[in-house]
């Protein structure tokens, strides 16, 4: 199954969910959040005979899959930004 964490904490976000409710809720699968867990980034928690993740880390751990900007994009941005401060657009 992956890292287990079995502990107690007072965190500011309690809210653990289920496997399948966390894909859910973000949009991505099965596979992709059970790679999360085997590679140490989202802990698991296990309740009773269902492992849970808390959605908190889950969401820190989506953010670490952000890709930079391309340099591509960063000057269409800029050339669109610098398009509209010309024309008086806010």
């Amino acid at each position: 199954m992956g890292f287990v964490h079995k502990r107690t904490t007072s965190s500011p976000d309690p809210e653990l969910i289920t496997k399948p409710a966390a894909c859910r809720r973000g949009g991505f699968g099965r596979r992709q959040l059970d790679r999360g867990i085997e590679n140490g980034f989202v802990p698991v928690y296990q309740i009773g005979g269902w492992p849970r993740v808390r959605w908190s880390e889950v969401l820190r751990w989506i953010e670490l899959q952000r890709l930079p900007v391309s340099n591509h994009a960063r000057a269409r941005v800029e050339e669109r930004l610098a398009h509209e401060s010309r024309a008086g657009v806010s």
